[in-house]
């Protein structure tokens, strides 16, 4: 939603959640923001946070059209937005816990 609106705070986005109420916070920041910007779509938090694969395909699904069909042509800096926010990987960064790479 950055990437379309350029104006979400990003600094309250928990880009490490682990527990529902992390979980819970985020997804306040994204329903703020498609009140902001009056987009008509109830985010099923409820069904979310439970982490069940069809329900948040389903919305990932619905979010990538939407993207799609509103994205600006101008390039996003993703990491600058983030101005190294706690949890934000940064580009070229393995994840925590990542197996080495393996050379033969």
């Amino acid at each position: 939603m950055d990437s379309i609106f350029g104006d979400v705070p990003l600094a309250k986005v928990k880009f490490d959640a682990r527990e529902e109420y992390q979980y819970m916070a985020n997804f306040k920041v994204l329903q703020e923001v498609f009140t902001r910007h009056k987009v008509d779509r109830a985010i099923p938090v409820d069904r979310l946070i439970k982490c069940k694969m069809q329900d948040n395909l389903e919305f990932t699904q619905w979010l990538k059209k939407y993207w799609d069909a509103t994205r600006p042509d101008a390039p996003y800096d993703a990491v600058a937005r983030r101005k190294g926010a706690p949890g934000a990987v940064a580009v070229g960064a393995k994840p925590a816990g990542a197996a080495p790479a393996r050379t033969h």
